[in-house]
C-alpha cells in the first residue's frame, strides 16, 4: 500500500485506526503487508505517523519511507518508529556510478540505516551499472527497469 501527501496528521490517525481493524481480520497475511509514506508526507515531527507505525507493527506489517534522501535528518527518529525500509530516490540513484557525490550519500545513507536496523533499496535502477554501483554502496534491493530485466 502506498499512502501519498498524508501532510495532516489527523488523516494518519484515522488511516491507522482504519488500518488496525483491516490488520486484525487479516491474521497471519499481515505480516506480508508493507506501507509506504512518501518523505514529502513526512512533517518535522512525524505528528500521527507513529500511531500508524504502532499499528502495523502489532500486526506484523512493516512501514517504510520512499522517495528518501532529501531529510536526512529525519533517519535517527524514524528509527523510533520502527521503520522497516527506506527507498532512495531515483534521482539519487540516476547516474549513480558516475557522480561521486551520489555515491556518497547513498552510502552515508545505507550505513546509517544499517546501523538502526533499516534495510535502503534503489528506485527507478534504469541500467546495469546504477545497479552494479548500488549493490557496491550496500544498497539491500533495487526497482525500476533494470530489476525488472533481471527477474
Amino acid at each position: 500500500m502506498n499512502i501519498l501527501q498524508l501532510h495532516m496528521p489527523s488523516r494518519r490517525l484515522r488511516l491507522a485506526w482504519s488500518c488496525a481493524g483491516l490488520l486484525a481480520t487479516a491474521g497471519a497475511a499481515a505480516s506480508r503487508i508493507a506501507v509506504e509514506v512518501s518523505e514529502r508526507g513526512l512533517d518535522a515531527n512525524l505528528a500521527g505517523l507513529e500511531a500508524l507505525a504502532e499499528v502495523l507493527a502489532r500486526h506484523g506489517a512493516q512501514l517504510g519511507i520512499e522517495h528518501f534522501g532529501r531529510q536526512l535528518a529525519a533517519l535517527p527518529r524514524l528509527y523510533a518508529i520502527r521503520l522497516a525500509y527506506l527507498k532512495l530516490d531515483g534521482s539519487f540513484v540516476a547516474s549513480l556510478h558516475e557522480i561521486v557525490g551520489h555515491q556518497r550519500l547513498v552510502k552515508a545513507i545505507v550505513d546509517v540505516a544499517r546501523g538502526l536496523g533499516v534495510v535502503v533499496y534503489a528506485e527507478q535502477v534504469h541500467s546495469s551499472e546504477e545497479w552494479a554501483t548500488a549493490a557496491w554502496l550496500g544498497v539491500g534491493g533495487m526497482t525500476g527497469p533494470e530489476a525488472s530485466r533481471r527477474l
